[in-house]
């Protein structure tokens, strides 16, 4: 008989969290939508974590169980690495794909205006690093 352990609430910095989705450690289950957030919801996100607010929850599930193997990709922007990841990203992927490309990424983010006109850019945020 399986033991089923309870859900738990980690609080991880935010750097760590990318530095995961870079090293392909944190990837997402096949299944899940492609990336699709404007440059109005990326600059929203970065605007809320500049001035302190929280990111929101990221649920994560651990990969591993040998009886549910689900297929994995990275996030869009990250290079794929011959990898197995440590988690899949159940819940919160439009931000955290937002979040490494904008601030993480060294390539121009690939967006869309309001107006469903294609944009490439960069965005800046002072923010220290500790």
């Amino acid at each position: 008989m399986a033991v089923m352990e309870a859900p738990s609430s980690l609080d991880t910095d935010l750097r760590t969290l990318l530095q995961e989705v870079d090293k392909c450690e944190m990837q997402l289950p096949e299944f899940q939508r492609d990336w699709t957030w404007d440059d109005n919801r990326i600059q929203g996100i970065l605007a809320s974590l500049s001035q302190g607010y929280p990111m929101g929850a990221i649920m994560r599930l651990e990969y591993g169980n040998n009886d549910v193997l689900f297929k994995y990709r990275p996030i869009e922007g990250v290079a794929k690495k011959d990898v197995e990841p440590k988690h899949l990203i159940l819940d919160g992927q439009q931000r955290m794909t937002s979040m490494y490309r904008a601030v993480f990424s060294k390539a121009p983010v690939e967006t869309k205006n309001d107006q469903k006109k294609k944009l490439s850019r960069f965005y800046y945020i002072d923010m220290v690093l500790v």
